[in-house]
């Protein structure tokens, strides 16, 4: 009887369930930047037209008729779509980890005016509340800005009839701390915890934005949890070591 050669150990174990979440993290995070990428620029092309032809009507239409008036809403809506699409195309660009040392205020900010023009239609206000010392990490500012950008997904999907979203940052005890907050319904019972675990869906989610953003938190050193927030709604804490000064 032939016996079949052993299968070499390398071929016997299969990879780290952590190793093939990352993989396939990244795969969906690289797909979803070249759709983005994608979309923006299939729709800045009749943007362009839109933007270019309202301008010429505007210029030939009386000022004060009723004709002037609605040409000037069009060009205005134009370009609100217009920051929209500069904002995703910006988003998509990502490039390679360039760790550097960056305040969490100025990641924040970025992140919020950039969630400002998404949400631009809807009743949802975002508060930003920064302290007075820069609370500097080392890292990626654009992995954080995708970070920030989850939390506050995850924020406005709690609040299908609006609200207030709050966004603070500040030093305690040589960490760094972004907070988002939110006065919807909060984390149903039980999910507080689960809701980070990839694919799990939580307030209307995909199921891999916290997910992500937990495992952008812990590739910087830091941690990210849901925490009771003073009143109603959801807290989710980021906290990183400062950088050295």
């Amino acid at each position: 009887m032939t016996e079949r050669p052993a299968t070499p150990p390398d071929r016997e174990r299969p990879p780290p369930a952590a190793e093939d979440d990352a993989l396939l993290e990244a795969g969906r995070l690289a797909t979803l930047g070249e759709l983005v990428r994608d979309c923006a620029h299939e729709i800045a092309n009749p943007l362009f037209a839109i933007l270019a032809l309202s301008d010429l009507l505007l210029q030939e239409s009386e000022s004060g008729t009723k004709a002037h008036e609605r040409l000037t809403l069009v060009h205005e809506s134009a370009n609100g779509i217009r920051a929209v699409v500069d904002g995703m195309q910006g988003f998509a660009r990502e490039s390679r980890a360039q760790a550097a040392d960056v305040a969490l205020q100025e990641v924040a900010g970025a992140a919020a005016g950039f969630m400002r023009t998404v949400i631009a239609a809807r009743d949802v206000e975002i508060v930003e509340r920064y302290g007075d010392r820069p609370a500097l990490v080392h890292g990626d500012a654009a992995r954080l800005r995708l970070l920030l950008v989850s939390l506050l997904l995850n924020s406005f999907r709690g609040l299908p009839s609006g609200g207030t979203v709050t966004v603070e940052v500040s030093c305690e005890e040589g960490e760094a701390v972004a907070a988002v907050r939110d006065d919807g319904a909060g984390f149903a019972p039980g999910e507080a915890e689960t809701a980070f675990e990839l694919f799990h869906t939580t307030r209307g989610g995909s199921g891999l934005g916290l997910a992500v953003a937990r495992r952008i938190a812990e590739g910087h050193g830091g941690t990210l949890a849901a925490e009771p927030p003073a009143g109603p709604g959801a807290r989710v804490v980021l906290r990183l070591p400062e950088a050295a000064r």
